[in-house]
């Protein structure tokens, strides 16, 4: 973590593995709701390991837990330090006019704020400026509502800019930070599947009901996820892991799945004799992961494995071997598998090979990469695909 100006202002570097890391994750159906869910994701990954740096185990996430199909549905996200409650705003406004803060973190009375924190992002620069905060009682008290947007709106020249003004009154605990906030209404089980079939597929989901119905759904947290559920349909998607972090690997840190060749081979004579190469070759770091594509209509779940090779490059490179074996007990790979090599951004196929009649191993061609760098490997058998996702 890279504080950049320590000052009253804070700005920040968005850490490499952070900005590579987030897009890959964000899966919103609409692309406006997709980037919002991207920018949240950089914001909390770089402001949350700042806190704890600052405040340790008094910094917790708290609900509404962040996660990419909530961010579609609302703007910001929820931190508590200690018993006070911090709300952060992300926006890619460079005027620092005024905080907006969506209605349902002021109106929704479990998801009050003490302080709301106005957040600046620059993803293209890489980085991010905390530049001022106010009170929930400030929000509620001010005038400024646009009912258009559903947000509460103060101007800059009320913000305070000095955060150590926040910390100081966190610590003494004196200032009044919250004003009452009226109950909402309770519906009935029929009420909430209308509206869940209404904002299913709608654009804006948060602008189409009366705020007192969308609030009480998005105040339940089975309610929400259930919303959250129907506009991320996962039966016509690829299944996706989280993405895994390659650079991690060099410090003997590993994903769960990942296992060391050894762990495996020990039983099986057909497979360390596919890997003789790789047990004695001068890879860095190599690791292996059993990954089970999921049935389709027209094919039967399959198990195989997948190897990824990590090679030091001279300029500060990595060299990656990618392959597909057998798994353990199996002698050849399924006829039709293909394994393809994905870029994270576009989903191009960058390089792909087949599998023949009683293949026991296919491989991709080597290719390099620098930190940072992202790409996905593509598991399919005839119509049923499985996705690993990396980044350097």
């Amino acid at each position: 973590m890279t504080l950049l100006f320590d000052s009253s202002t804070h700005w920040f570097e968005i850490p490499d593995e952070v900005h590579s890391a987030a897009w890959p994750r964000q899966t919103a159906p609409i692309p406006g709701n997709q980037w919002q869910a991207y920018l949240n994701q950089i914001c909390l990954e770089t402001v949350l390991p700042w806190l704890r740096e600052k405040f340790g185990d008094e910094v917790v996430q708290t609900e509404p837990i962040a996660q990419p199909g909530f961010w579609e549905l609302v703007n910001g996200f929820a931190l508590r330090l200690g018993e006070t409650r911090l709300i952060f705003v992300p926006s890619e406004a460079i005027d620092r006019l005024e905080l907006r803060v969506p209605q349902e973190w002021v109106d929704i009375p479990s998801w009050v704020g003490d302080y709301y924190l106005a957040i600046e992002v620059d993803p293209d620069e890489r980085w991010l400026s905390i530049w001022g905060y106010t009170t929930h009682q400030a929000l509620k008290t001010t005038e400024n509502y646009d009912p258009g947007d559903r947000a509460y709106c103060l101007a800059s020249s009320n913000l305070i800019t000095d955060l150590n003004v926040l910390w100081v009154m966190h610590h003494l605990a004196t200032e009044p930070t919250r004003a009452p906030v009226a109950m909402l209404p309770q519906p009935s089980m029929a009420q909430v599947e209308r509206w869940l079939d209404r904002l299913e597929t709608a654009p804006l989901p948060r602008l189409e009901l009366p705020f007192g119905e969308w609030g009480a759904l998005m105040e339940r947290e089975d309610w929400r996820q259930r919303l959250i559920d129907r506009r991320h349909p996962m039966a016509s998607e690829p299944i996706s892991n989280p993405v895994t972090t390659l650079s991690l690997w060099l410090q003997n840190q590993f994903e769960t799945g990942w296992q060391a060749i050894e762990s495996l081979i020990s039983g099986s004579p057909e497979l360390a004799f596919s890997l003789r190469e790789e047990t004695t070759s001068e890879a860095i770091v190599r690791r292996i992961k059993q990954v089970t594509v999921q049935p389709s209509e027209t094919t039967e779940a399959a198990t195989v494995l997948l190897l990824l090779i990590l090679t030091a490059e001279a300029d500060d490179r990595f060299a990656v071997r990618v392959r597909v074996l057998p798994n353990v007990g199996e002698p050849f790979l399924p006829a039709n598998l293909n394994l393809s090599l994905l870029s994270a951004e576009s989903e191009e196929v960058l390089q792909s090979v087949q599998a023949r009649s009683q293949d026991n191993s296919i491989q991709l061609r080597r290719f390099r990469c620098a930190i940072g760098t992202q790409f996905r490997i593509q598991i399919a058998i005839d119509t049923a695909i499985g996705v690993e996702s990396f980044v350097v």
